[in-house]
């Protein structure tokens, strides 16, 4: 009787932590309870829970700023890319500006999606009730959190 009631609830808990993750990114799409969020939405989902709304409103900004960068870059790359096929001249001081421009964009985008995957496993991890076995001195102990 003992091993089942242990087997049980040892499979209750595993059950409960796979079902736990509500909010799923993938890409650029977030579900939540199976349905496509908006940004809008998310936002104010994420609202909800601090510490994962200050992780998103970090990825959000440094994707701002990033993609900035990037096209400020490329547009001014470009130009004088097309200035040297007009003329013939190349302006290295400006092209170089521009492809500066261009790392500086991807060097501050790599660490966005990281940021989006914290904020929402952090989202995933807000306080709800359910048991969890966790080591104790004595071997296993079951913890009720509510």
């Amino acid at each position: 009787m003992k091993k089942f009631l242990l087997l049980s609830l040892l499979l209750y808990c595993c059950l409960n932590t796979l079902s736990a993750q509500e909010l799923v990114r993938t890409k650029n799409k977030y579900t939540y309870k199976d349905q496509i969020l908006s940004a809008k939405e998310l936002k104010h989902l994420y609202q909800s829970t601090p510490q994962a709304y200050q992780h998103y409103k970090k990825a959000n900004r440094k994707f701002a700023l990033s993609s900035g960068l990037i096209v400020l870059g490329g547009v001014y790359l470009g130009g004088r890319l097309g200035y040297l096929t007009s003329t013939g001249n190349l302006e290295w001081k400006e092209a170089s500006l521009g492809a500066g421009l261009v790392l500086i964009g991807i060097w501050v985008s790599s660490g966005t999606n990281e940021e989006y995957n914290k904020a929402v496993t952090l989202f995933n991890q807000k306080k709800s009730a359910g048991l969890k076995i966790t080591p104790s001195k004595k071997g296993l102990g079951v913890v009720f959190r509510f």
